[in-house]
């Protein structure tokens, strides 16, 4: 770049043009026709000393003092022979052409340049030619970007950002990403052939400075944790350590259920030494089975961590589950039937249910009948109770189940209320389904109805709302006449005995009156439905006793026993404890097939079974269901007596089937003997299911006068009978189920067998009563009491 010049005025194009024509035409001095050197004489019309050739030139009057050949005054500088009209304007600082200006359009005049940027270097697109410069001109040509300063020929490449600083048509190498990495040479890149070498670029142990921070390999040779092992990308060995600052964590170390990789081998928990081992449980019942078991930290899908399942195909067999007794499993898995077996002898503090009567004063409690009232199809309590202070109405306490441990009569929620004073409800019985829809019915005995004691018995469908009842709202009622003194004293039900379907009821009038004596009792059969109010002469069959001693106990039990001769018809059982004529005391009836509607004599087509002077058979009937196994029905007669004596005392298995006659019990039956003098065996008796799971029923015989010195009398005992047979049965005293804990309990006054946890195995319910005899008086304690024991057994 040239040095500045001074600045002047620069001439306009259009008079640098003109001289330049100028000077072009006659700056030579051409020779005229006369001789003379015109070169520097004007020749037009318009010149102030006209040529003329034709003559000799005649100068005599012209001054021209400086010979330029241009006279004053035309001539502006008559002293200078460089100026005159017409001169050739040169940069000297003249006016040569005498036109004012000066140096305009001047023949030497030099080419300036537009220099936008001021670099000192123009745009040679731009040019401009003057005698001298000017700002924003230069002299020098060549600049390839006039609007950046540091652009120009010659000039230094830098970072700023132009890729041609010298404009040389190449682009600055410091400031060309040669290598793709991103950053050039201006931006810190200090190996722009390496496209892993920049600024922050990571280090590897390689030997060179990848991040560009004059370091070599800095910070790759660490162990922070001090285990032996360095972290991955360490220029120090061994670089395996996956996490370097946990200790526990590298190559060989050992894994742990924690979600971390403690070996560094990229699985997680994998053998971990605190792993757990998991059991496969198909049948998920959160038990598994040791075949097949794995250790890992998290259990895989259908494994649990319990083991011991014995069979992995049934949810209710595991460590856990309680046994169920007959049903041919070890549900609780422990090889044995434990639980399940029934403890001989045991206590009434042993009961799996204890109902308790926590009534008002003088409150009396009968043994509950287990009827499902609500249609949960849970099993639950129908408990008949009197109280001296309603004057013996009494009333059936509703009890929901499921039972377990105390279950007191305040824990009712649906009561049937007698329905009048004096109606001494204390019998109830499940008699099946006698209209057809599908739910059991409840026959209620209430043996003193209308004070006179004529009695009557209300039949009460299911399901019941919460709340009290009259009985008197019964769905069907059978109220006595004066031939059917103490109706209810039994209800029982029939089964179906005119195949039509529908379940009949049996109802019970020991004390039977007659036109004009006392008669041997009446047994009513009802067929279903029982609706609406019915006198007992409306019953379908009125069977009469034919005793006419006087005594009070013809046709005091009836039941129906099932079809006993395989004739596919029910049958039914009636029992006669006093005043049977022909020297017969005491019998069990049966009758075989259809009862014909109309009046019956308990002695015309029926079998019978008695013995000569035995007193009290059939003290009371009871279905036995299959004693021995034989697939034929069996029926239980209790003898509470005996001989009269009551040393002889128990009951009778009369084995099916049942044929036509009359019978000597003692040849036709298994006598299960009492088993003490005087205890009362047979007073009551229950059979028809099977307690231990043997596939036989069983029976239970109540003994309420069994003796234990030296604690007293009547203390009371219940022999729990596994399918008896043989000719005669002598029960141990000491082996007897339960016996009573105090003088007078009573225990086994009265007994049943039925289904109470709903498990299919008949559970035994015992009455007895805490306090004795002293339960009837006005001013005693409550008494009753109800104790079930669950059937057990595989």
């Amino acid at each position: 770049m040239s040095s500045r010049r001074p600045i002047a005025r620069l001439p306009s194009r259009g008079t640098l043009l003109a001289v330049l024509c100028a000077t072009l035409l006659g700056a030579c001095h051409a020779t005229g026709e006369d001789g003379d050197d015109d070169s520097a004489v004007p020749t037009d019309d318009d010149s102030v000393l006209p040529d003329d050739d034709a003559g000799p030139d005649d100068d005599t009057n012209v001054t021209d003092s400086d010979g330029d050949g241009v006279p004053l005054p035309e001539d502006c500088d008559d002293t200078d022979a460089g100026v005159f009209p017409g001169a050739l304007e040169t940069c000297d600082g003249r006016d040569e052409d005498c036109d004012g200006a000066v140096d305009e359009d001047a023949v030497d005049a030099p080419t300036w340049y537009a220099d936008g940027d001021g670099d000192g270097h123009g745009d040679p697109h731009v040019p401009l030619v003057a005698c001298q410069g000017s700002d924003g001109w230069s002299d020098l040509a060549g600049d390839c970007d006039d609007a950046h300063p540091g652009r120009y020929p010659g000039a230094p490449q830098v970072c700023d950002g132009a890729p041609d600083n010298d404009c040389d048509g190449t682009a600055d190498p410091n400031e060309a990403d040669a290598d793709g990495d991103g950053t050039d040479e201006c931006g810190g890149d200090c190996d722009d052939a390496s496209p892993t070498v920049y600024p922050d670029a990571p280090e590897s142990c390689d030997g060179r400075d990848e991040d560009c921070d004059g370091a070599v390999d800095e910070g790759l040779s660490w162990d922070d944790d001090a285990d032996g092992h360095f972290a991955a990308g360490s220029c120090e060995g061994p670089a395996d350590d996956c996490d370097d600052g946990d200790a526990s964590v590298h190559p060989g170390g050992v894994e742990r259920c924690d979600g971390v990789d403690q070996d560094c081998d990229g699985v997680v928990d994998e053998e971990a030494e605190d792993a757990t081992e998991w059991y496969p449980d198909a049948d998920g019942d959160g038990y598994g089975v040791a075949d097949g078991a794995v250790t890992a930290c998290a259990p895989p899908p259908d494994y649990v961590g319990e083991a011991g399942d014995c069979d992995d195909a049934d949810a209710t067999v595991n460590p856990g589950a309680g046994e169920r007794c007959n049903d041919g499993l070890d549900n609780d898995c422990d090889g044995l039937a434990a639980g399940c077996e029934l403890a001989f002898p045991t206590d009434l503090a042993s009961a799996d249910v204890t109902v308790v009567n926590d009534g008002e004063v003088g409150s009396f409690m009968w043994l509950p009948i287990v009827w499902d009232f609500n249609l949960d199809g849970i099993p639950d309590l129908a408990v008949p109770y009197v109280k001296p202070s309603d004057n013996y109405t009494g009333a059936i306490a509703l009890i929901p189940g499921p039972f377990g441990g105390e279950v007191r009569l305040s824990a009712a929620t649906a009561t049937l209320l007698g329905e009048a004073e004096w109606d001494y409800v204390s019998r109830a019985a499940r008699v099946g389904d006698t209209d057809g829809d599908g739910a059991e019915d409840l026959l209620v005995g209430v043996p003193r109805h209308d004070e006179v004691g004529l009695g009557a018995a209300y039949l009460v469908r299911s399901p019941l709302s919460p709340g009290a009842r009259s009985l008197g709202e019964s769905d069907g009622v059978l109220y006595a006449e004066p031939t059917g003194h103490s109706l209810g004293h039994s209800v029982m039900p029939a089964g179906d005995v005119n195949a039509d379907g529908l379940a009949d009821v049996l109802v019970g009038a020991p004390y039977g009156e007659g036109s004009e004596e006392w008669s041997g009792g009446f047994a009513y059969l009802v067929y279903g439905p029982l609706s609406g109010s019915r006198q007992v002469g409306d019953a379908d069959v009125r069977i009469e006793g034919t005793g006419n001693t006087g005594v009070d106990r013809m046709m005091d039990r009836a039941a129906g026993v099932g079809d006993l001769d395989g004739d596919g018809l029910d049958d039914v059982v009636l029992g006669a404890t006093q005043g049977v004529t022909d020297g017969i005391t005491s019998a069990a009836f049966v009758h075989l097939g259809d009862v014909a509607p109309g009046l019956r004599f308990v002695n015309e087509s029926y079998t019978t079974y008695s013995h000569f002077s035995y007193y009290d058979i059939g003290y009371a009937v009871e279905p036995g269901g299959d004693v021995n196994g034989d697939g034929e029905l069996d029926v239980l007669v209790a003898n509470a007596r005996g001989d009269g004596s009551m040393a002889d005392g128990g009951c009778f298995i009369i084995w099916g089937p049942v044929t036509a006659g009359h019978h000597d019990i003692l040849d036709a039956a298994t006598w299960v003997h009492g088993g003490q003098y005087n205890d009362g065996a047979g007073t009551s008796i229950a059979g028809g299911m099977d307690v231990n799971g043997d596939g036989r029923d069983d029976v239970v015989m109540g003994a309420p006068f069994h003796d234990m010195w030296p604690i007293g009398d009547d203390l009371g005992a219940v022999y729990l009978l596994l399918s008896p047979s043989g000719d005669e049965v002598w029960p141990d005293p000491d082996d007897a189920f339960v016996q009573g804990e105090v003088p007078f309990q009573d225990t086994g006054r009265q007994v049943g067998l039925d289904d109470v946890n709903g498990d299919g195995l008949g559970d035994v319910l015992i009455w007895s009563s805490p306090n004795g005899d002293d339960c009837w008086w006005e001013d005693s304690p409550p008494c009753g009491r109800a104790h079930v024991f669950f059937g057990r057994g595989l």
